[in-house]
């Protein structure tokens, strides 16, 4: 599976994107892709984010980690489902 990000740019380990404004560095942590974040996760901005989103559920799964968050957990938040399209992130 190709990771792309909301214009279908195609996401790979270390590039840099954007969640929310936030920058990061696109990392594997254990097995997992996601994004690295230096000074950390803003969980604040994200779950704000997140449950003001049409899609989003109700109840969201965060495994919480001080620098990193997960594509899985992003989409998986986001639309109930893993797709290749990551729709808050953006290559920059």
């Amino acid at each position: 599976m190709q990771l792309l990000d909301k214009y279908y740019n195609s996401i790979k380990i270390g590039d840099t994107v954007s969640l929310f404004g936030e920058i990061g560095q696109v990392n594997e942590e254990m097995g997992a892709l996601g994004i690295y974040f230096k000074d950390g996760v803003n969980w604040e901005l994200v779950k704000d984010k997140l449950e003001k989103m049409e899609n989003c559920k109700k109840t969201l799964y965060f495994c919480y980690n001080e620098t990193f968050i997960s594509f899985w957990e992003i989409m998986n938040n986001l639309t109930g489902s893993i797709e290749d399209v990551c729709e808050v992130v953006v290559k920059l």
